[in-house]
């Protein structure tokens, strides 16, 4: 689901205040959102609330708007209920006059937080399919939340294999994009979204191709989203770089993963890069026998373990098209990987360390994980060692596009 942000600005995802008497309570909770507190924000909103639905004389739209803040600041802040609240937040929101709009902006956040937090694809995909008829049958082809949901669309159908389904729903968004020439990004999305189709197809070295000149579209937009436009990039030279390892482009990968890392979106993100791009370019660096590997494990103190097969042996499986998964819950490839979580989980129980930042390298092979390397900062090297035994023969059904997957996780859990 990643990519898809950036460069398209919806409209405000955060309704306004109606009855007079609650609107002081959504204005200090929305204060607090707006500062990052989404416990505080969640506690003013669930109290105004309680003293609300009781009340005959505050409206159906106030109490739409406290339940809707409740369920943003529960996903902003990573709670687990969030797919809940939002459920909750739709119910109401359905229940006041002339409220499509509400409506469609709800659902399409119900979908991200299905996705992100139940791994409920199914779920996500009713919803985004429900949020963009409603958007596009309110204002036509021109809104930026149609073209958003769109994209959220296309990104399940590629996370479940279904080619098909994805191109049809790619010539739509393709023909409102022919409509409206000068949207934001809409040369790289174009770009990128054939380029997981080729790649889902088999076709890796056009995907490798069309991802270099969505890079390179995106390199002559001029949009004032800057941070929006970084965090394209930066997600763009991850997937270019994938493709290439999955390829045995091993040096390929290893560039477009420098490139990647040299993004700083702000200030404040260029303090996860001694956790996050170091141990890219570890691997990056292990995979092409680049000497800069051990300057990069000794500037950012890199442990790993490593266990299996040769993890970047050569040569590599041809990448095969993917088929769509068969059973009434996809998960989607990169879900499937994540299983590895529960498997690991076990190995870093005891972990102290604050902020101790896990990476596992995986080869695929034969529908199963037949080598894998865990690397970290601040972590019990047993920790690793563990991790990397788990993970093996881990069923990665097939056939696949890809031949290696890579996960991450923070312990202990924030």
């Amino acid at each position: 689901m990643l990519g898809t942000l950036g460069c398209i600005t919806a409209r405000s995802r955060l309704p306004r205040a109606g009855d007079t008497e609650t609107a002081d309570a959504l204005a200090r909770a929305k204060v607090l959102f707006d500062k990052g507190d989404f416990d505080g924000a969640i506690k003013v909103a669930n109290d105004a609330l309680a003293g609300a639905l009781d009340r005959s004389d505050v409206s159906r739209k106030t109490i739409a708007s406290l339940t809707e803040l409740v369920a943003h600041s529960a996903f902003e802040g990573g709670h687990p209920d969030a797919p809940t609240q939002f459920a909750a937040a739709l119910s109401a929101w359905e229940k006041v006059p002339n409220s499509d709009e509400d409506v469609a902006r709800v659902a399409g956040l119900n979908g991200l937080a299905l996705v992100l937090m139940d791994v409920d694809l199914a779920g996500a995909e009713k919803q985004y399919r429900r949020s963009s008829a409603i958007l596009e049958r309110l204002h036509g082809v021109s809104d930026p939340a149609l073209i958003m949901s769109l994209h959220y669309i296309l990104d399940l159908l590629d996370q479940e294999c279904r080619v098909t389904e994805f191109q049809g729903v790619l010539a739509h968004l393709e023909k409102i994009y022919d409509l409206h020439p000068g949207q934001d990004c809409a040369a790289f999305y174009r770009l990128r979204f054939h380029a997981l189709a080729a790649r889902r197809q088999g076709d890796a070295a056009r995907a490798q191709i069309l991802m270099g000149q969505a890079i390179a579209a995106l390199e002559k937009t001029e949009t004032d989203t800057h941070q929006s436009q970084a965090g394209l990039k930066r997600a763009a030279y991850e997937l270019l770089g994938n493709i290439a390892r999955d390829r045995g482009q091993y040096a390929d990968a290893m560039r477009a993963a420098e490139l990647g890392s040299a993004i700083i979106i702000d200030a404040r993100d260029s303090e996860i890069y001694d956790s996050d791009y170091s141990l890219g370019l570890h691997f990056n660096y292990e995979a092409a026998n680049d000497a800069r590997l051990q300057s990069n494990d000794a500037k950012f103190h890199v442990r790993s373990a490593r266990t299996g097969a040769p993890l970047f042996e050569l040569p590599l499986p041809a990448i095969e098209s993917c088929q769509p998964e068969i059973g009434p819950e996809p998960q989607g490839w990169v879900f499937r990987a994540g299983a590895t979580r529960e498997l690991i989980a076990h190995c870093f129980e005891t972990e102290t360390s604050p902020n101790a930042h896990v990476s596992v390298m995986m080869r695929v092979g034969s529908g199963l994980i037949v080598a894998a390397e865990a690397a970290g900062h601040n972590v019990d090297p047993a920790g690793l060692e563990c991790a990397s035994h788990a993970v093996l023969a881990l069923p990665m059904p097939g056939p696949h596009d890809f031949n290696f997957v890579r996960d991450d996780w923070w312990y202990p859990k924030q």
